[in-house]
């Protein structure tokens, strides 16, 4: 695979050939956030877990998941903390929260 394919898979989803998990963290009108979260992707089988901030544009891409479900936490200041189940199904997978 040349350099020029590779960083065009990187801008359409942040991963290169692995399975991702993209989160998107909305409020209640289902805008985008005007600040930024904490999402917390915990896997329950290997009691591990990952934090990512998200971007500006309120979203975030974990790369490299397995398949499985997963407990996801995500918190914003100003907002409750929501906490939703997260089915890892395909090469790429998409949550929307709403906080």
């Amino acid at each position: 695979m040349d350099q020029g394919m590779r960083m065009n898979d990187v801008q359409k989803n942040g991963c290169i050939n692995v399975r991702s998990l993209n989160v998107l963290v909305m409020n209640e009108d289902k805008n985008h956030l005007d600040r930024q979260a904490v999402v917390k992707l915990h896997d329950p089988r290997r009691d591990t877990s990952l934090y990512q901030a998200t971007t500006g544009e309120s979203e975030l891409i974990f790369c490299d998941v397995d398949f499985g479900d997963y407990d996801v936490e995500v918190s914003a200041v100003g907002y409750l903390t929501e906490h939703v189940v997260a089915s890892v199904i395909n090469a790429t997978n998409r949550l929307e929260v709403v906080l």
